[in-house]
C-alpha cells in the first residue's frame, strides 16, 4: 500500500500540491456528504481544481471503466503558505475513491509563441501515485527521499486503485446535533470554582474565603452542583440557555480531568441525584 502523503514538489516545473486521505483533508457529514480539502502553494496559480470520485466497484457496463462524478472545488481560505480548496461530494457512496485534476497556469520559456504570451495552462491528475500529466505520470519518491521522476505512457483507463481511498463510511457513526444546539447561548463552568452551595461537601483544607490565601494547583474552594443550581436564575438573567461544564465525575484533583469513576459524580460536587436535579432545572 502506498503512503498517503504527496510531497510538496520543490521543482518549479510541477505544481506544489498537498493532500492526505485522512482528516481534516477528507471527512463525512451527517447529511451523507463528504468534504474534501486540497492545498496548493500560494506561490503558484491554479486556475481550477476538480475532484473526481466514485465507488471503486461501480464500472461502466459497456467499457468496464470506472464511473466517477466530477465536482468543482472552490478556494475556501488562504494563508501565508497555501490556498485551501474545498468541495462537498453529495450522496457519496460508502466506499469512496477519488482523485483531483488541477489546471496550472505556468510561464514557459524557450518557445517562440505566435501570440507572444508565455503563459500556458497545464493539467495534472493528482492521485495516491503522484502527478499524472497529459503525456506522463510523475511518480515522485515520497517524504523527500528522492526527486527522481519516472515517466510512463499516459493511460486513458485510469484505475481506481491508483486513487486516494476513503475505505468505508458508516453513516450511523455520524454525530447529528439536536436542532436547538446552534441557537444555544453557552456558558462554561469550572464547578470547583463556581459557587459553594453546600459547605458540608467541602473536601479537607478547603479555602472558604475567596482571596484569603494564594491558591495552588491543588487548592479547593468548595464549588459544587448545588452552587450551580443556586446560580441558575442569575445565568438566566444573562440570557444563558445552555451549560457546559468541565469534568464532574469522581477524581482526586480539583479539575477532575483525571477521572477514576465515570459512573459517579465526585463526592465534593454532590451525588448522582444532585446532578439529576441540575439537569431537570
Amino acid at each position: 500500500m502506498s503512503a498517503p502523503l504527496l510531497s510538496l514538489f520543490r521543482s518549479p516545473n510541477y505544481p506544489h500540491v498537498f493532500h492526505r486521505a485522512v482528516r481534516p483533508f477528507v471527512y463525512h457529514l451527517s447529511n451523507h456528504k463528504v468534504v474534501l480539502l486540497f492545498l496548493n502553494s500560494i506561490s503558484q496559480k491554479l486556475s481550477s481544481v476538480k475532484a473526481f470520485s466514485g465507488d471503486p466497484f461501480n464500472k461502466d457496463e459497456k467499457t468496464g471503466l470506472w464511473k466517477t462524478v466530477e465536482t468543482e472545488m472552490k478556494i475556501s481560505g488562504t494563508d501565508q503558505n497555501f490556498h485551501y480548496w474545498m468541495c462537498q461530494i453529495g450522496s457519496a457512496p460508502r466506499r469512496l475513491r477519488y482523485y483531483f485534476e488541477v489546471t496550472w497556469i505556468t510561464q514557459e520559456d524557450g518557445f517562440d509563441w505566435p501570440d507572444g504570451n508565455r503563459e500556458r495552462k497545464r493539467t495534472y491528475r493528482v492521485s495516491e501515485k503522484g502527478l499524472l500529466d497529459k503525456t506522463a505520470i510523475v511518480n515522485a519518491q515520497l517524504y523527500g527521499e528522492s526527486e527522481e521522476s519516472l515517466f510512463i505512457k499516459n493511460r486513458d483507463d485510469f484505475h481506481s486503485d491508483d486513487c486516494f481511498a476513503y475505505p468505508y463510511i458508516s453513516w450511523n457513526d455520524d454525530l447529528s446535533a439536536p436542532k436547538w444546539v446552534p441557537n444555544t447561548i453557552w456558558y462554561q463552568i469550572f464547578p470547583e470554582r463556581f459557587a459553594n452551595g453546600d459547605p458540608s461537601l467541602n473536601p479537607p483544607n478547603t479555602i472558604e474565603v475567596w482571596g484569603s490565601e494564594r491558591p495552588k494547583c491543588d487548592s479547593f474552594f468548595g464549588g459544587d452542583l448545588v452552587g450551580v443550581c443556586d446560580k441558575l436564575p442569575y445565568l438566566s438573567e444573562l440570557g444563558i440557555t445552555g451549560l457546559y461544564t468541565t469534568p464532574i465525575f469522581a477524581a482526586p484533583s480539583n479539575h477532575k480531568y483525571d477521572t477514576t469513576d465515570y459512573f459517579n459524580i465526585d463526592p465534593s460536587f454532590g451525588s448522582n441525584a444532585a446532578f439529576k436535579t441540575l439537569t431537570y432545572e
